[in-house]
């Protein structure tokens, strides 16, 4: 045999011999030797596995048990390095990796020491604080037609649950269903079954802040639609549906009977330099015979307020009211302690008729005026009166222009009688 050969042989036996050893000195069976399997696979309580590794129980014991100890400096897939350990990332305590064909190898689940699960394809692996991370998406079954999936839609997150039996999505506590969610977008919170309401809360709500739309975004008609409803059956004075309150109080209250309550708060030393306001309403309609504001009684409506600033008080004033020249009608009359009215301008009054250029009628004039029409000069007619109404400010300035044109009638008068007598 040619030498070179010979050695070679030798140093082939060499290897195969110390492989052999280092595995049979890792690998310990019950009765201290390793046995041939009937195939190319490896198989533990087998000898014809039927995969590259099959372990079979016999019943009484684990199949795969895995332990871990970390020492100083390790990291990444055992290997050693220098630095404190707790710096570094743990080391794997199994890894799968798959490498399609014609492309690089992924690793695709990974358990490291510490007991953090990774599956899928983490590049960042051992930067995250949590046991179990999943990539991409995660998915559970009862059957193929009721699953539900936790993912994202591009680089959004996303909750997908489909079932054919039109089941909700429950968030219970184990003793209590505690928010459902229906699969036409109906929440409920605290409550088990709703009507026609896509949001329903049994109990008391706490917020810092409310936003309720019900429309498109782009503020296109819906047609026919609810915004938000509030119903409670309390039967105590106490109760109320609604109520607001901030730091300085309650600022808006009504009651299950449909009391409303309105607080405004003048808050000294605020720093604020913005007005106290009690109540504002504000409406944008164009027309001026809809109402801004309407108080309605069993009678009717008792009180108006239009867009143009009309006010009508009384139950037979209503929009079909010609508004007129004037902001407030008042039907039945008006009792009050004083009544102050403002004289637009110097000729509102009647000092007029003592200037020297007044033209003043003689006694003569005045009877034959009253003769052809039935009234004082400059004073309206019974008619006038029942189809416009008085101004009260007009008014007083007539009487008082008669009563001054009097006076200089008596002034005259008397002038006359003591030249008489003279």
């Amino acid at each position: 045999m040619d030498n070179s050969v010979f050695w070679k042989m030798a140093a082939v036996c060499s290897i195969f011999f110390c492989f052999t050893w280092s595995i049979s000195a890792q690998v310990y069976t019950p009765n201290g030797s390793v046995n041939t399997s009937l195939n190319s696979n490896i198989g533990i309580g087998t000898n014809n596995p039927l995969s590259r590794l099959q372990v079979e129980s016999d019943g009484t014991t684990g199949l795969l048990e895995l332990n871990f100890t970390e020492s100083q400096g390790q990291a990444g897939d055992g290997a050693t390095g220098g630095g404190s350990s707790s710096t570094l990332m743990p080391a794997y305590a199994f890894k799968l990796n798959y490498a399609p064909l014609n492309l690089a190898s992924s690793t695709r689940f990974t358990i490291l020491g510490d007991g953090q699960t990774f599956i899928g394809d983490f590049a960042g692996v051992g930067s995250s604080s949590s046991t179990l991370n999943v990539r991409s998406s995660m998915t559970v079954n009862l059957s193929t037609s009721n699953a539900i999936q936790i993912g994202y839609s591009g680089t959004t997150p996303v909750i997908n649950w489909n079932t054919s039996h039109n089941s909700n999505l429950v968030f219970s506590n184990g003793a209590a269903n505690l928010m459902h969610i229906s699969t036409n977008g109906q929440v409920g919170i605290g409550a088990d079954a709703w009507g026609t309401e896509l949001f329903k809360v049994a109990g008391t709500v706490r917020n810092e802040g409310v936003l309720i739309w019900n429309g498109n975004v782009d503020n296109t008609p819906l047609g026919i639609v609810n915004g938000l409803e509030i119903f409670t059956n309390g039967n105590q004075k106490e109760n109320f549906a609604i109520k607001t309150h901030t730091y300085w109080g309650d600022v808006f209250t009504v009651s299950d009977k449909g009391d409303v309550t309105v607080n405004s708060f003048d808050v000294p030393n605020s720093g604020e330099s913005k007005l106290t306001y009690g109540l504002t309403v504000k409406n944008d309609g164009y027309r001026g015979h809809d109402y801004i504001l309407s108080l309605e009684t069993a009678h009717d409506k008792v009180f108006t307020v239009g867009n143009s600033g009309y006010v009508h008080i009384g139950s037979n004033l209503n929009r079909d009211t010609p508004n007129g020249p004037y902001l407030l009608y008042v039907e039945g009359g008006i009792r009050t302690e004083s009544v102050r009215a403002d004289v637009a301008t110097e000729n509102g009054w009647a000092d007029y008729v003592f200037k020297d250029n007044y033209k003043l009628m003689s006694i003569e004039e005045v009877a034959k005026y009253i003769e052809q029409n039935g009234h004082l000069p400059n004073v309206p007619s019974t008619k006038e009166v029942l189809n416009k109404g008085v101004d009260l400010v007009e008014m007083n300035r007539i009487l008082l222009e008669k009563v001054e044109e009097l006076t200089l009638l008596l002034i005259d008068i008397n002038k006359r009688l003591k030249d008489v007598e003279d």
